[in-house]
């Protein structure tokens, strides 16, 4: 069924290289205060300086006759002139240590894998032992590190979602998607999860930025339009055309960003057009009845050394942001998310073949042009665009 699944998730892939957008905050939204601007006689507005910028607030004008402004920030309660650059390793997982931590112990026919400069990966299939309820599955340590019990394998082959670029799109039953259960709420199961994963993996913290909760009718649903699909005919199992579904297939689908000096770093996989592998942090926990069933941990890094630096302007931000905009002739757009992040920029490898990194303060913007959504990253140091 992993190969069900990961069919599924390739053949999305191909769909369209966008990402679809996700939700807002609607919530205790306060206006920030703006000031006019005049530029090439068009009238926009302004946010007049980004100490007075919180976390929540909406910013509100257009940007230029095309673009407007309709986004929530997102940025740590921090103060803006003690920000950091870092400079970094994305280092892969030692199995050695990561596999005991999650088992309990080593078992002893894991299989090890030399990978020459880059170490060895570790990987191991059977029964997971008392810390997972005896469930069989698989766990691995290698440049990325995950586990996950053939059960919850079996049930996320069938989520009702589908993927547009790397972003989830739900596509049945979405207004179940607040729903919670009675095995734990939301809220536990986060906590939960977030506590365990920073234990296990040394992070500095991680912070939760989206969640899916799926019953076991919703699943039960996918498989029966999946098994039916003309396409799909020889999928069919043998004697029994369904997978015998119940409350303990009810689960919650969390994702969580790791932060640096409580600033996220970048969630999501970048594909630019110089081919330059830029490294993301993006960790996913399974939980059910039986707790957690699943962990693919983000990527870890490494910090070398860091330096003070100091923020331009977000009216000069905005400045960039109107004059590529105005370049590229565009109508009926909407930036609806600016966000604070750190962005892993590759320089080097070193001689265990790990990218060094400088973990550079960029502001994210999420751009919606009808059903389809783009992001926009400026280097909030120096104001430049990063592109591919």
């Amino acid at each position: 069924m992993r190969l069900v699944k990961y069919v599924r998730y390739f053949l999305n892939m191909l769909v369209v290289c966008v990402v679809l957008t996700g939700c807002q905050k609607t919530n205790d939204e306060k206006e920030t205060k703006l000031i006019d601007d005049v530029r090439d006689k068009k009238e926009t507005m302004i946010v007049e300086n980004g100490e007075d910028l919180q976390d929540g607030d909406k910013i509100n004008f257009s940007l230029t006759e095309g673009v407007k402004f309709d986004a929530i920030v997102e940025m740590p309660d921090i103060n803006l002139d003690t920000i950091s650059l870092f400079h970094v390793i994305a280092q892969k997982y030692d199995g050695q240590k990561l596999i005991p931590s999650l088992l309990g112990n080593m078992p002893e026919n894991v299989k090890v894998e030399n990978r020459g400069k880059a170490g060895y990966g570790y990987s191991f299939q059977g029964n997971l032992g008392s810390n997972w309820m005896n469930m069989d599955g698989l766990v691995m340590a290698d440049e990325d590190a995950y586990i996950e019990t053939d059960h919850w394998n079996e049930i996320s082959a069938f989520f009702p979602v589908s993927y547009i670029g790397t972003e989830i799109q739900v596509v049945i039953d979405g207004e179940k998607n607040n729903q919670e259960f009675s095995f734990a709420t939301l809220g536990e199961s986060t906590d939960k999860a977030r506590q365990y994963v920073n234990e296990i993996s040394g992070f500095e913290d991680v912070q939760m930025y989206q969640a899916y909760a799926f019953n076991w009718q919703q699943m039960s649903k996918m498989q029966e339009e999946y098994i039916n699909a003309p396409e799909n005919e020889q999928a069919k199992p043998e004697g029994e055309s369904m997978r015998d579904w119940s409350d303990g297939d009810n689960c919650y689908w969390i994702f969580f960003e790791q932060t640096i000096d409580g600033i996220p770093v970048l969630n999501r996989s970048i594909t630019r057009q110089d081919d330059l592998y830029i490294p993301y942090s993006m960790t996913e926990v399974g939980y059910t009845q039986n707790g957690i069933e699943y962990i693919r941990f983000g990527r870890r890094y490494e910090i070398l050394d860091k330096q003070t630096v100091k923020l331009v302007s977000l009216q000069e931000i905005y400045e960039t942001l109107q004059k590529k905009f105005e370049m590229a002739f565009v109508e009926d757009i909407t930036i609806d998310q600016m966000k604070l992040i750190y962005y892993p920029l590759p320089t080097k490898k070193n001689k265990e073949e790990r990218w060094v990194c400088d973990m550079i303060p960029v502001w994210q913007f999420r751009i919606q042009e009808k059903e389809y959504t783009d992001y926009i990253y400026i280097n909030a140091i120096d104001n430049i665009e990063i592109v591919g």
